[in-house]
Parts: C-alpha cells; sequence; structure tokens
C-alpha cells in the first residue's frame, strides 16, 4: 500500500496493536526525549523516533506522531523489507505507518546482533558542540542515504550525529541507549562551559 509521503509502500502482516516486552520502557524513554526538547514538532507529527529489536525484527514509533502522547498503538513492528524498482517494500504489524527511518534501525538490527535499541533524538545543544566534542557525523536527509554511512560507524559507535539534523544512540538495552544519549548531553554542557 503506498503511503502519501513515505519513501516506502507498507504491506500490512497483520492490522492489529503489536507486542513486544519492553514498550512500556519504549514509551516512557520517547516521553523523556519529547520532555527534553528532542523531540521538536513538524506538524502532523514530531521529529525523532525510537526502536527496539522484536523477535521477528523491530518494534518501532509510526510516522506523523506526537510524542507527547504516543501509546502503544502508535507502535508498528517491521518484520522484513525488500528493495523493488522504485520504492523499497516494508512488511509490518500494527495499526499505522512506521518511521520513515524504518529501514535504517531495521538493518542496524540485522547487521548487529548485540543492538537492541536505537533512539533517534534532535538534542541542538550537542549538534552546536559537535565538533567541540569530535562524535562521529554522517550527512543525509534520508534513511537510505544514511544506510551505507551508519552502518559501518555503528559497529564501534554507540553515539553518531547526523550533521545539522541529530542523533543516533545504540545500546543493547532502550536503557543503555537512553543512558548514552543523556551523558552525551552532559558533556555538551561541559564543553560549553570550557570555551
Amino acid at each position: 500500500m503506498s503511503e502519501v509521503g513515505l519513501p516506502f509502500d507498507v504491506g500490512w502482516v497483520e492490522r492489529c496493536v503489536p507486542a513486544h516486552h519492553a514498550i512500556g520502557t519504549l514509551l516512557a524513554w520517547v516521553h523523556r526525549f519529547h520532555e527534553l526538547g528532542w523531540t521538536p514538532s513538524y506538524g502532523p507529527g514530531d521529529h525523532g523516533n525510537m526502536s527496539v529489536r522484536s523477535a521477528e525484527g523491530c518494534l518501532i514509533t509510526a510516522t506523523r506522531s506526537s510524542k507527547a502522547t504516543l501509546t502503544a498503538d502508535q507502535c508498528v513492528e517491521v518484520l522484513r523489507w525488500e528493495r523493488r524498482l522504485g520504492r523499497p517494500r516494508l512488511w509490518c504489524r500494527g495499526q499505522r505507518p512506521p518511521s520513515t527511518d524504518a529501514v535504517l534501525h531495521y538493518e542496524l538490527y540485522r547487521r548487529y546482533h548485540t543492538l537492541g535499541a536505537i533512539l533517534h533524538g534532535h538534542d541542538a545543544q550537542t549538534l552546536r558542540r559537535a565538533a567541540r566534542l569530535g562524535l562521529p557525523a554522517v550527512t543525509g536527509s534520508s534513511a537510505m542515504e544514511l544506510l551505507p554511512q551508519v552502518l559501518p560507524l555503528a559497529g564501534h559507535a554507540t553515539y553518531l550525529l547526523i550533521a545539522g539534523h541529530g542523533f543516533l544512540a545504540l545500546g543493547p538495552t532502550l536503557g543503555s541507549a537512553g543512558a548514552v544519549a543523556l551523558a552525551m548531553h552532559r558533556k555538551s554542557l561541559t564543553a560549553g562551559e570550557s570555551s
């Protein structure tokens, strides 16, 4: 099914709220990022997306979702994806289309078996201090552009910047990925004080 504004088509395996043992923790991190101002609004939804590994793929926040009020029915399980002429197709379980970064998240989980969580947010403070912090950075405006740059870095980095945009915090659990994001924010504040 072609969704307006998405860079992929969605095939629905099942139209239901996906079940996952960590969905409460995922929602807690989504709400925390919103409280920190790391999910700015773009109109029909908020920037940023968060995911956790599932038995069959990954559970990710839905596209065009408000992070302040996100609930379990706004999470989507991505089970697989296929390259096709024109647009890729994602096969999903859920009620809403997944985040536009779903392919990037899915491929990171497929490549790195110890990776359990990915948190994507927009911390303006850390972006301003990026050069001073010496953080690895990639450039691009879509998941497909970022994919070939992020995949090799993710094997040895837990925090990556998307230049002029935001960050990816990676970890074996949602708690560890969230801790990385919070620690990097604190580090960026310290870097600002020393200038």
